[in-house]
């Protein structure tokens, strides 16, 4: 019988240092280890700057944009845009200063006009690389379908498709950024471009 009780009695205590651990808070998990299937990669190769790029519409990231790019420094203004030529000629002086600030502008009223969970895809295609001494550039074809907040007044684009030429430079920290975007407009199934859309959030 006293072995009965001393069984019952340690049952009691397990069960009780049991369901105290059900209410102590997880521990964060290291950084580096998540498991989303959109998170941003450290640029080491010009193609993941591609990767981060798109992974910031579905994971409502306007960072990894941005963090993408060439950041003004001094009187260095970093990233600069470069239109589609018909873009251009409609919008005439939008694009004529499209330096970081003005992309960081961009991109932060788009996110907040995206509906977060819904589609948002950008796709690439025909990577071309070409590797000179200090930079390295992309020719790549592009589709992108988004998805705004119900609420959103503005028509915006939800397709677009073009080619992008962009020029990629390497930091001290060993990371890929982009300096330079070029846009084209390749009027595939009429769909518009990525100077279209910027044109229409601004």
């Amino acid at each position: 019988m006293r072995r009965f009780g001393s069984m019952l009695l340690l049952l009691s205590l397990v069960l009780s240092l049991g369901a105290c651990s059900l209410f102590e808070p997880r521990e964060a998990e290291p950084p580096g280890t998540t498991t989303t299937p959109y998170a941003f990669v450290p640029p080491t190769a010009p193609e993941m700057v591609l990767d981060n790029l798109a992974n910031a519409f579905p994971a409502a990231q306007p960072d990894y944009f941005l963090n993408s790019l060439v950041e003004p420094q001094g009187d260095d203004p970093g990233f600069f845009f470069i239109p589609d030529a018909r873009v251009a000629e409609q919008q005439v002086g939008l694009f004529e200063d499209w330096d970081y600030n003005t992309e960081q502008g961009f991109v932060n009223s788009l996110f907040q006009r995206l509906s977060e969970g819904a589609l948002q895809d950008v796709g690439w295609a025909d990577i071309q690389l070409t590797n000179l001494e200090n930079q390295t550039r992309i020719q790549v074809d592009y589709t992108v379908q988004l998805t705004y907040l119900p609420q959103e007044r503005t028509v915006l684009p939800e397709h677009l498709a073009g080619r992008a030429y962009l020029t990629l430079e390497r930091g001290d920290d060993q990371l890929y950024r982009i300096l330079q975007w070029e846009d084209e407009d390749l009027a595939v199934d009429s769909l518009l471009c990525w100077s279209d859309l910027k044109a229409a959030v601004q």
